[in-house]
C-alpha cells in the first residue's frame, strides 16, 4: 500500500501534526515546556522505531499494534472526560 501524499514522513513534520492536534502554538508554549514536549514526542517516536524493528511474525506484530492503538484510543477518551470535568468545574 503506498504511503499517502499528505502522510508526514519526516520526525518534524509528525510533531508539528501532534502540537496541532494539541491544539498547541509552539509559539505561544514556555521554551522548556515546549522542550519537554518535543523530548516526550522524540522518545515515543524512537519507541516505536524500535518495535517495528523487533523480529516480530506481522500476525504478532498486528497484535501489538491494536493494543497500542487502543490504548491511544483511550487516552484520549480519558483527557477529553478529565478536560469536561475541569471545564464544567464551579470556581
Amino acid at each position: 500500500m503506498p504511503i499517502p501524499k499528505d502522510f508526514p514522513t519526516k520526525a518534524e513534520q509528525m510533531f508539528n501534526n501532534y502540537l496541532y492536534r494539541c491544539n498547541l502554538n509552539p509559539k505561544k508554549l514556555p521554551p522548556v515546556q515546549y522542550l519537554e514536549l518535543k523530548k516526550a514526542f522524540y522518545g515515543a517516536l524512537g519507541t516505536m522505531m524500535k518495535l517495528f524493528f523487533q523480529p516480530y511474525t506481522e500476525e504478532e506484530l498486528f497484535k501489538v499494534m491494536e493494543g497500542l492503538q487502543r490504548d491511544t484510543t483511550n487516552f484520549w477518551k480519558e483527557i477529553g472526560r478529565l478536560s469536561d470535568a475541569v471545564k464544567n468545574e464551579k470556581p
